[in-house]
């Protein structure tokens, strides 16, 4: 028998069972009742019985047409369901992403303008400190102390050079202030009375040595953790040590240079700290993806992959965050280029190598794991003073998870002791305001 006919015979048995047997024979009974009382004889009874069979026969095709009809249908309705089951389920794994990525981006949407910037003012004779951003967050820098030293009555300007320009503009919506083209070195330095930058190398060292071969005094603002000795980077860049005067965020920074240097904080950093704690809204790890401009590139995977099975051994959900200049694919895991600023905001844990988003995290009491299987040797972690856990593996990171989620509540006083050693805050002067103050006496004197 095909299966085909055998699926026919289970469909008519599905119809005909209960009632609508009953039915049928009832049918056939009433046929014979007829014929005979009609007919008065019992020949007469069975011929109308036979008559309603051959009626039925011709119908019972039609009704095993229907009942593979309405099983087929029943069928196709328990697929769909068990896909619906299983979607649901999909869902909501990721719905803690799924939360955050639409937060951020309703509110990427509601800018009021794009980014732009100004033709540099030929015939400005007002002379004014020139402010160099390199990056987006160094914004959070620059315009507090744009402010203040205009409240000083001393000008300044911001501009931005055209290779750092795709990575400010994000950045500047929403700000109404003036933002300039970045001329050649030889055109600045004509009408500046001084200049500061957030990192005095690669594309703003020609600038920064454009001012001081004028006697015009630079300056450069330590924007971050930094691996000033360039021990995992072998780069020869040599940061902070271009400009004239180094403006550090903390003692180590300090311990770290040498020549002029003062000790002023982080606006940004010190703000974030300053502000009222944010319970995390529900439980997500942020796995800080940062391997670019070729540090440490061969390693990316290592860190990546230990990463993500000690969040599964722990059973935390999570989120890649990759830094904008990477090339790794958003498939899966889940991977995403929202700037971890704002997915911090959302977060319960945040693992990460060497970076200045665990000072990030601290500030906002963010509890950090300093995930390291890869061995890289810039000293800025290695002495957690309590602030964190260091992991090398994916037991290590699995046990540092559980133990890094209990100390939400209280993460800022557990790593007060390592972050103030990093981020000097002085809580009768902003780090704008100390800045501005060493400007101002050298560019008066």
């Amino acid at each position: 028998m095909t299966s085909s006919a055998s699926r026919s015979i289970r469909s008519i048995a599905r119809y005909l069972a209960g009632w609508r047997s009953l039915a049928l024979l009832a049918v056939i009974a009433a046929a014979f009742v007829v014929g005979l009382v009609g007919g008065g004889t019992l020949a007469t009874g069975l011929v109308a019985a036979l008559v309603a069979i051959l009626i039925l026969a011709g119908v019972v095709p039609l009704i095993a047409l229907e009942a593979q009809r309405t099983a087929s249908w029943s069928e196709r309705q328990s697929g769909v369901a068990t896909l619906a089951a299983d979607a649901t389920r999909r869902l909501s794994l990721i719905e803690p992403q799924v939360q955050v990525i639409g937060a951020v981006t309703a509110g990427a949407t509601r800018s009021w303008a794009d980014p732009t910037t100004l033709p540099w003012p030929g015939d400005d004779t007002s002379r004014p400190v020139l402010l160099l951003p390199g990056a987006a967050y160094h914004l959070a820098e620059i315009i507090p102390l744009a402010a203040e030293l205009e409240k000083r009555g001393i000008p300044a300007r911001i501009a931005v050079g055209e290779a750092h320009w795709s990575r400010v503009r994000q950045g500047l919506v929403g700000y109404p202030g003036p933002v300039y083209a970045l001329p050649s070195p030889e055109t600045m330095v004509s009408g500046i009375s001084g200049l500061l930058t957030m990192k005095d190398w690669a594309g703003y060292r020609p600038y920064v040595e454009a001012a001081r071969d004028r006697n015009i005094p630079t300056f450069a603002k330590v924007e971050g953790a930094q691996d000033f000795d360039e021990v995992d980077t072998n780069n020869s860049f040599r940061p902070y040590r271009t400009a004239d005067h180094i403006f550090c965020q903390g003692a180590n920074d300090f311990d770290a240079l040498q020549g002029d240097r003062h000790i002023v904080g982080s606006t940004r950093l010190e703000r974030l700290r300053m502000a009222p704690f944010q319970p995390p809204g529900r439980k997500l790890a942020i796995i800080n993806l940062n391997f670019t401009y070729g540090v440490l590139t061969g390693d990316r995977d290592e860190f990546l992959e230990t990463a993500i099975e000690g969040c599964a051994a722990a059973g935390m959900p999570y989120v890649v965050a990759v830094h904008p200049a990477a090339t790794t694919p958003r498939t899966n895991p889940p991977f995403t280029t929202i700037p971890i600023a704002r997915l911090l905001e959302n977060a319960s844990l945040l693992i990460s190598r060497f970076s200045t988003v665990p000072f990030e995290a601290m500030a906002r009491g963010v509890p950090f794991v300093y995930h390291n299987p890869h061995g890289e040797q810039v000293p800025t972690f290695e002495h957690p003073d309590g602030a964190f856990r260091i992991t090398t593996s994916v037991d290590d990171l699995a046990v540092a998870i559980e133990e890094a989620l209990s100390w939400t509540g209280d993460y800022r006083e557990r790593s007060e002791a390592f972050f103030s050693a990093e981020i000097d805050i002085d809580y009768e002067r902003r780090s704008e305001q100390r800045t501005a103050d060493v400007i101002e006496s050298l560019i008066a004197g």
